[in-house]
């Protein structure tokens, strides 16, 4: 059974669903946190990703996916 997200709710990514989505190296995903690339808190160490966001943000920078 498909479960499905209260509204307005929207599932984050981990790094490595973000890395597997746009096909990116863990060094190219490394540069881009370190480029600005939101990241969402989460209470942990590790790091979780709005998709919305992070499409937004690759949007705006052209350049970005040249850093692989």
């Amino acid at each position: 059974m498909a479960s499905t997200l209260p509204a307005g709710l929207v599932p984050l990514l981990t790094a490595q669903q973000l890395q597997e989505y746009y096909g990116m190296s863990d060094w190219t995903m490394r540069q881009l946190i370190k480029g600005g690339m939101p990241t969402e808190p989460t209470g942990t160490r590790s790091l979780r990703f709005d998709l919305e966001r992070v499409r937004e943000w690759m949007a705006a920078r052209p350049s970005a996916t040249a850093a692989a």
